[in-house]
């Protein structure tokens, strides 16, 4: 069984890289972690396809909120709605592929755009703009994310 997530990073991270699962890089979540039988070439091209039609998302830190069945601390993003309607693209997408979302108030109708709060780098500030240039499919095991595959958002 394949255990991904599918995150846009705020900084740059190389392919392969093994990040710890419970630290990573400042990132937006765009699907948390979700579990397939498909391969991972299959998840892959449903999220390419899902964001194919996207350019570079723009977005600003907006309030703290707790979100998840884990009440995870994250900074909510303000955007133009593109983040969500990309994120309901890909959730139908994923669909076909049987994949499970570990925590179903994260997907569909319960996402909002965030980024968790990380322990050990700096946070998103309120007001902060961020500009999303890539998107990361993430094949996570145990206790590490491992970054699978990236492509830009043109």
């Amino acid at each position: 069984m394949l255990h991904f997530a599918v995150v846009a990073f705020l900084d740059e991270v190389a392919l392969g890289d093994e990040l710890p699962l419970d630290d990573l890089p400042p990132h937006v979540v765009l699907l948390d972690r979700a579990a397939t039988e498909a391969d991972l070439g299959q998840v892959t091209a449903a999220v390419e396809l899902a964001y194919a039609s996207h350019g570079p998302f723009v977005a600003v830190g907006g309030d703290d909120d707790e979100l998840g069945q884990d009440a995870r601390p994250t900074t909510l993003l303000d955007d133009d709605g593109s983040l969500t309607v990309a994120h309901r693209t890909l959730v139908l997408g994923l669909r076909e592929l049987g994949v499970r979302v570990a925590d179903p108030t994260l997907a569909g109708g319960g996402y909002q755009p965030h980024v968790p709060v990380p322990e050990t780098y700096d946070r998103v500030d309120r007001g902060e703009r961020l500009e999303l240039r890539s998107v990361a499919v993430l094949e996570l095991a145990g206790e590490t994310a491992t970054v699978a595959e990236q492509f830009p958002l043109i």
